[in-house]
């Protein structure tokens, strides 16, 4: 798959630490695969894109991001003890799929769009009829005026 939108150095150039743990093959098939999963939940983005309405560098950023997640723990590691003697080092990683290419609600959020996770309510009496100045109670099939 071409790349749409990010190139090997949107990543390198963001990746602090250690060298890149990827060939630059690697980086771009990752980078194709994040483009994809922005696309998937994004139909629209090339269109977007082109009427100025995300910037590219943002799509960039978020791809990339997408990425470095996934090289930072690509075994999807949970959660990482190491020790040496009475030392000990414990390492957390966050988000629902850990080292997985998934786009984070910060992700989404970038990209102008967000999944929503309100709560919300829906409202079982009924509407009171026009003519009603009473209030209202149940018979065996309908609300009826006192």
């Amino acid at each position: 798959m071409a790349l749409l939108w990010s190139t090997v150095s949107d990543v390198s150039d963001r990746w602090i630490g250690d060298p890149v743990p990827a060939t630059p093959a690697q980086i771009e098939t990752l980078l194709g695969d994040a483009e994809d999963l922005i696309v998937r939940e994004f139909p629209d983005m090339p269109d977007r894109i082109e009427a100025g309405a995300v910037p590219l560098a943002r799509v960039r950023r978020v791809a990339a991001r997408v990425v470095i997640r996934h090289l930072r723990n690509p075994d999807g590691i949970r959660s990482r003890m190491e020790g040496a003697g009475p030392f000990q080092k414990n390492t957390t990683y966050g988000g629902d799929d850990p080292g997985a290419l998934v786009l984070t609600d910060e992700d989404r959020a970038d990209l102008g769009g967000t999944k929503s996770r309100r709560a919300y309510q829906i409202d079982m009496v009924p509407a009171l009829p026009a003519d009603a100045a009473r209030p209202l109670w149940r018979s065996s099939t309908s609300w009826e005026a006192l």
